[in-house]
């Protein structure tokens, strides 16, 4: 089985890039998954999606979202690290499940692990179950994980 760490902030040496690290090298992650595949999406050139993406001659732009989407098609279930911006999920994010279809997700099981500097946190994961699921068919697990004070609770790089 393959597991698919999607790392949903827009900055490249960001906290949820670290989380999601965390999440890939721990013992429990090597045991239950032959594979994984961590999904930095502050390193991934995605394009904003627009109606482009549906034209049987597809444009240049939407090459490298191609090689993405079938690396997520190929993933048999995800952790999807969130931060929390203002309350928000990152733009980002919302717009990789924007773009992916009923063939990347659907009906595979993801845990949601939002990360906040703060005491926030919930909100993301709120707006994830409302409408991250819509369209691309993602099962969020019903438990999640909130991590608060990520930067104040000790040194996220160890």
């Amino acid at each position: 089985m393959k597991l698919g760490i999607i790392s949903g902030s827009h900055r490249s040496h960001s906290n949820s890039g670290k989380v999601g690290d965390f999440l890939d090298s721990l013992e429990i992650t090597k045991k239950t998954f032959k594979h994984t595949e961590h999904f930095h999406l502050g390193n991934l050139n995605i394009p904003i999606w627009d109606e482009s993406i549906w034209n049987e001659v597809k444009d240049p732009k939407w090459h490298e979202w191609g090689l993405i989407s079938q690396s997520l098609m190929n993933s048999d279930a995800f952790v999807i690290v969130v931060p929390e911006w203002g309350g928000m999920v990152p733009p980002k994010l919302k717009n990789l499940l924007l773009l992916c279809s009923d063939n990347e997700l659907v009906h595979k099981p993801a845990l949601l692990v939002s990360i906040s500097s703060g005491n926030g946190g919930a909100f993301c994961i709120s707006e994830l179950r409302s409408s991250g699921y819509k369209n691309n068919k993602i099962c969020f697990i019903p438990e999640h994980l909130v991590l608060r004070n990520i930067e104040k609770e000790g040194d996220i790089d160890k």
